[in-house]
């Protein structure tokens, strides 16, 4: 009765975040609209019109394969395109063509939904814990995170950051759920289903941004490792009881997710770039982590100086002089050399790596450069993010016991994403993972369960108490 209880509470409170965070997104899309004649332009453009707008800015693309495809084939001037994105946002923009309706609205009402239903359903779950002002403290930051940075209404770059993000929050619901099942029940299927749904999602947020793989990537890794050390304790007849039913839905985490990623890779290792399975021919970036400035500048790539794109360049100026020769050719059988040399670059010359990457890092947290958000609106919400960062250290250091799982997942996705951070170039976008992750995590781990007591023995769950002691059943 306790858990049909919550579970009612959760839906009501999902009601009601996710009408207030779709209703802020229409507000900060009718503001933008109304305030910059940029945007209002684009809204105003049919499919073709918006596409030739566009031109190759990230949205571009992504509407121009899909257009191609609508028409039934892929020119081989626009081949490139599904060798550098994943197929996510090409097939909601393939679904979107054939609805009626001018294409950026269409565009800003999935953007709304998706963003309002990640939102909304951590928001319920936190206040279905009875963490009410957490809660309502976490919506907040989720609508204030992309509409500071005009992230909803740019170019569409929350176009894949917000599917990417969102998808992968709800596999962070996912994971605690599982965590939660598991401490209550031990091995059950519930717990096995959210582990599947966990990397479900995981995979899904793949499909919408590759950057994010290093992530997922680390909590696949965490996830074999576990299960992996827990059979070897089971063989071994150790005593990890509360422990062993994980066994069950990580398994599952791990399993769904390579059957889910399984399909694109194997296309395109076989139709679309044969003899990889990578979903991202970025192995170029490395030949320009060796350019100089002047020479980004005069192959069109400016804004990787400016982004911090050449750091190899930077922390080894004796090396650059070799190296950029190389770089220059951007064959791409130098392409693997040049990324050992820059990973021999950052070992051999640490501090000067960990200078460049903090002056790039400070600017991009900040919301600067390639960002039109004046300073006395990006540092408050800097500073703020970072007080959320520490937040969530703490938090997580103070509930370490209570939920070991989450927290392991949240820092193996936040690990991965400082590392993508560490060795590219850095946009201001690419830290909405990381600020997502931050809210997200303080309000889940702290909703975790509050009260515990062990089961008889023999049991491979944990007892869950309400606040007057009584066993929940």
């Amino acid at each position: 009765m306790a858990r049909w209880s919550e579970s009612r509470s959760w839906l009501t409170w999902f009601a009601i975040f996710f009408v207030l965070l779709a209703a802020a997104g229409v507000l900060v899309a009718a503001f933008a609209i109304l305030t910059r004649p940029d945007v209002a332009d684009l809204t105003s453009m049919d499919a073709p019109t918006l596409r030739a707008a566009l031109g190759t800015l990230d949205s571009g693309s992504y509407l121009r394969i899909a257009m191609d495809l609508r028409a039934g084939s892929i020119p081989p001037a626009d081949a490139w395109i599904l060798n550098l994105w994943p197929p996510g946002v090409p097939a909601v923009d393939y679904v979107l063509l054939a609805l009626p309706g001018l294409m950026l609205y269409k565009v800003l009402a999935v953007v709304i939904v998706v963003w309002s239903l990640a939102g909304a359903t951590v928001a319920g779950v936190i206040a279905s814990r009875g963490r009410v002002v957490l809660a309502g403290v976490f919506a907040a930051a989720w609508v204030f995170t992309p509409s500071t940075f005009n992230w909803v209404l740019g170019p569409g770059a929350l176009y894949s950051e917000g599917f990417g993000t969102s998808f992968l929050i709800l596999a962070v619901v996912a994971i605690a759920f599982l965590e939660r099942r598991v401490r209550q029940r031990g091995a059950s299927w519930g717990a096995v289903g959210a582990g599947a749904g966990a990397g479900g999602l995981l995979a899904l947020a793949l499909h919408f941004r590759w950057p994010l793989f290093i992530s997922c990537a680390v909590v696949i890794a965490s996830s074999i490792v576990c299960v992996v050390v827990l059979l070897i304790a089971r063989a071994a007849r150790r005593s990890t009881s509360r422990y062993q039913g994980l066994v069950g839905p990580l398994s599952a985490l791990v399993a769904t997710f390579v059957l889910c990623v399984a399909p694109w890779t194997i296309y395109g290792a076989t139709h679309l770039h044969p003899g990889t399975v990578s979903w991202s021919m970025t192995d170029y970036l490395w030949a320009e982590t060796w350019m100089t400035d002047a020479e980004l500048r005069e192959t069109g790539n400016g804004w990787l100086q400016e982004l911090g794109g050449n750091w190899a360049c930077n922390i080894d100026p004796d090396g650059c002089r070799t190296q950029h020769v190389v770089a220059m050719r951007q064959s791409p059988e130098d392409f693997p050399a040049l990324r050992t040399a820059a990973m021999k670059a950052a070992v051999t010359h640490p501090v000067a790596f960990v200078q460049d990457r903090a002056h790039y890092w400070g600017h991009s947290w900040f919301g600067s450069p390639m960002s039109d958000v004046p300073p006395i609106v990006a540092v408050p919400f800097g500073l703020l993010q970072l007080g959320a960062f520490v937040g969530l250290v703490v938090v997580a250091i103070r509930n370490r016991r209570r939920a070991p799982v989450l927290i392991v997942a949240i820092g193996g996705l936040l690990l991965g994403q400082f590392v993508l951070l560490a060795l590219s170039h850095i946009e201001p976008r690419y830290w909405i993972p990381v600020f997502a992750l931050n809210w997200a995590g303080i309000g889940l781990i702290a909703s975790a369960t509050p009260k515990e007591r062990p089961r008889p023995a023999g049991s491979a769950g944990l007892e869950e108490l309400d606040d007057a002691g009584h066993v929940v059943v």
